[in-house]
């Protein structure tokens, strides 16, 4: 559902309370009490919710640049070790770096699997140079750091709020919203 519609329902629901729940049907001294807890423990609750996310988001963030960075290294590192598989290699990692704009930011390393395995399957079946066997090993490292990054945006990518996280959030959410019913008076101010 969009946004816009989910406003606009919200919106119609409260106003159809407004006639079906009664007037001050909890008193001041009780509602007072009840909305000030629950308005206090709904701000805690979410702003954590909130850090954890914005902690999680962020993580997100500088390991898709750590990837980034990996991609520019490894091409590097080709290039110097077999000028001409650097070329095909550019061309794989461009392809690459395409279809994961393709996709939701939290969601392209599932969506990418088989564009990376090309990736990887070029890195594997390069040809042992043994003059320049230390930069063969340096490109499989780096390819190495890049499953592992890849892997760590995958458990970002889907971790979320939990279930329980979210029925919590709309208890106090609900609970505020009926206290704030409860004490109308029918006055304007």
């Amino acid at each position: 559902m969009k946004i816009k519609t989910t406003i606009w329902l919200l919106i119609i629901v409260f106003i159809i309370l407004l006639f079906m729940l009664p007037m001050k049907f909890i008193e001041n001294d009780y509602g007072s009490t009840i909305l000030t807890i629950s308005t206090f423990f709904f701000g805690i609750f979410a702003g954590f919710c909130i850090a954890v996310t914005t902690t999680d988001y962020n993580s997100v963030r500088s390991l898709a640049a750590e990837e980034t960075g990996g991609w520019i290294a490894l091409l590097g590192t080709v290039k110097v070790y077999d000028a001409h598989a650097a070329i095909d290699l550019q061309k794989i990692i461009s392809f690459y770096l395409q279809r994961s704009f393709d996709y939701d930011f939290v969601d392209y390393v599932r969506k990418t699997k088989k564009e990376f395995q090309v990736a990887q399957e070029f890195i594997n079946n390069l040809s042992l140079n043994v003059e320049r066997s230390s930069i063969h090993q340096n490109i499989l490292g780096l390819i190495a750091g890049l499953v592992m990054t890849r892997q760590k945006l995958t458990v970002l990518g889907t971790k979320s709020l939990s279930s329980m996280e979210w029925m919590v959030l709309w208890t106090f959410a609900a609970i505020m919203i009926m206290t704030l019913y409860g004490l109308r008076t029918g006055d304007l101010f």
